[in-house]
């Protein structure tokens, strides 16, 4: 795809805040639809975020792990600063763009 990541794409367009808006509605249906499809992004941060030539986003970099590499990178892995708070209520799984506190 042709484009730049959201950093690199927000530090050269400087876009206003309802732009911000309507990108972050496209990613959170997009994250939306992926755990609809029972993905989840395990590491969902602005560099895994593309703008296209249309200023549309798109998540990318999934990474889908092999079932070992999860076992053996543990339940927290992922970039911590950028790390989604996850739900699970043992029927579904859900998670929501936040970030943590400490």
């Amino acid at each position: 795809m042709d484009g730049q990541d959201l950093q690199h794409w927000t530090q050269a367009n400087k876009p206003p805040v309802e732009r911000i808006v309507r990108l972050m509605i496209e990613i959170t249906q997009a994250i939306g639809f992926a755990h609809q499809q029972a993905l989840v992004h395990r590491d969902l941060k602005p560099g895994n975020i593309l703008i296209d030539r249309e200023g549309h986003a798109h998540v990318g970099d999934f990474g889908l792990p092999e079932e070992d590499d999860v076992e053996a990178a543990g339940a927290d892995s992922g970039v911590p600063a950028l790390a989604v708070a996850k739900v699970d209520d043992g029927k579904s799984s859900a998670a929501s763009l936040s970030h943590p506190t400490h």
